[in-house]
């Protein structure tokens, strides 16, 4: 499977003038511009254990997006001043492996694991010192007097289990537990 995508949106949001104005604001128009892509691959193997049917599925995947984010001042619905320039990129890759066994007539169990490891990297082209320029309108709150580089990298990884068991009381009845462990990210959006 491969999947490519684009996305384009400029928002204008209700945000005070004094807010969008001070010198850490990101203004009131945010202008989003991001190229996504992807590719899994997966297998499964249909066997038997113990002469019951076994299914087995194994698979990686990788995605990445790549957004270019701007902010600018919102006066009343007409977009001013730069406010917010950067680059921003994620990349997500993981595996699995995933069997189910018929163990007995109604009797079925599963189990899997996945590895994942999801990193982001900003890239801030909107520096302001208090002598470039940039800063010309901003106010200072508390004391804060400049906009510093705030370019960085993280990432995040983790295993995450799972198992479960089905029973087919009747034909219309199940009855199941299941249990696992959850992985999950912050979004660009969180971590600017």
């Amino acid at each position: 499977m491969v999947y490519a995508g684009q996305r384009n949106n400029d928002g204008f949001l209700a945000i005070p003038i004094a807010t969008q104005n001070q010198v850490t604001g990101s203004g009131g128009v945010s202008v989003l511009n991001r190229d996504f892509y992807g590719a899994g691959l997966r297998w499964t193997r249909k066997a038997t254990l113990a002469g019951r049917p076994l299914t087995v599925t194994t698979g990686a995947d990788y995605d990445r997006a790549n957004e270019g984010r701007k902010g600018y001042i919102n006066n009343y619905g007409v977009e001013g001043a730069l406010k917010r320039d950067e680059d921003n990129s994620v990349d997500s890759v993981g595996g699995y492996l995933q069997a189910e066994w018929a163990a007995l007539e109604r009797l079925s169990i599963s189990a899997g694991v996945r590895y994942t490891r999801v990193g982001f990297d900003s890239k801030d082209h909107f520096i302001c010192t208090g002598l470039t320029g940039q800063c010309a309108g901003a106010t200072a709150v508390g004391a804060v007097t400049s906009n510093p580089d705030d370019s960085g990298s993280v990432s995040y990884s983790a295993w995450t289990p799972v198992a479960g068991v089905l029973f087919k009381a009747t034909p219309t009845l199940n009855f199941y537990a299941n249990a696992g462990r959850s992985f999950e990210t912050p979004t660009f959006i969180e971590l600017a």
